[in-house]
């Protein structure tokens, strides 16, 4: 038996807990409601002063809120616009190192088919047969030297090819450096702006609080006097039809759970 004597104020008590929070809950949304309305009443001048302050700072926590939105939004989207800038130029010179190799690769086989000329040809003038006439070496000789300038122009060729192969080189870094650099110095922004935005946030999330402790306050207030003849009370109930039968429902039924619950 005094189990279930212990059971029964528990529900009880529960039931008392539930009812309150209903109560509150209806309190708070009454004072939503009418919050606009109240500023004839002196006992809620405070709360009206204080809510009208909260929704003036909530207003421009908004404002903040969305333009920080707009510039981390900016942000990012120059982030990515330096992203593909930088990947059209490193596409564009790792073809231009391509061409460059094959290039060389060219240079290269034609140095060796020249090498490879000269070579015969001065076999030919350095040690002649009784065959071939003075002319005809003469004519060796002109090829000879004329392969030779061919040979020292593909060997410049060559060497302005490396020269700009080595400058790709540097360019890439230079473009990865500085592509990195305007990235961490945007991301640096971004996280900033986040921080603030989550500022905002925990600032929002107290005011709305704030303004529910507010309307609580002007929605009890109102239950409380339903009655007075206080002709702002009295018009704020005939302007949004207010009537107590729920409140007072519930007051009662949290007195009677009350007496059970002891």
């Amino acid at each position: 038996m005094k189990e279930v004597g212990i059971c029964n104020r528990l529900h009880h008590s529960k039931k008392v807990s539930q009812l309150s929070q209903k109560l509150i809950q209806d309190e708070i949304k009454l004072g939503e409601i009418i919050w606009r309305e109240i500023i004839g009443i002196a006992e809620l001048e405070d709360a009206y002063k204080k809510l009208n302050s909260l929704v003036n700072k909530e207003e421009d926590i908004k404002l903040s809120h969305k333009n920080k939105l707009k510039k981390n939004e900016l942000l990012k989207r120059e982030a990515e616009s330096i992203e593909g800038e930088a990947d059209q130029k490193i596409k564009s010179l790792y073809k231009f190192q391509g061409d460059l190799s094959e290039e060389l690769i060219d240079i290269k086989r034609k140095s060796q088919e020249y090498e490879a000329i000269c070579a015969d040809l001065r076999k030919k003038f350095i040690n002649p047969n009784n065959e071939i006439s003075e002319e005809i070496i003469e004519e060796i000789k002109s090829q000879y030297t004329e392969t030779r300038q061919l040979l020292v122009k593909l060997k410049l060729k060559d060497q302005q090819a490396r020269n700009q192969l080595e400058k790709t080189k540097g360019q890439l870094q230079e473009i990865l450096t500085s592509t990195s650099r305007m990235n961490s110095e945007i991301m640096s922004k971004v996280s900033k702006s986040s921080k603030d935005l989550a500022s905002n946030t925990t600032e929002f999330e107290a005011i709305q609080g704030y303004k529910e402790k507010a309307y609580m306050k002007i929605g009890a207030f109102l239950v409380q006097n339903f009655n007075s003849d206080d002709p702002s009370i009295i018009s704020i109930k005939e302007k949004f039809k207010i009537r107590p039968s729920e409140s007072e429902r519930l007051q009662r039924s949290i007195q009677y759970h009350h007496i059970l619950a002891s």
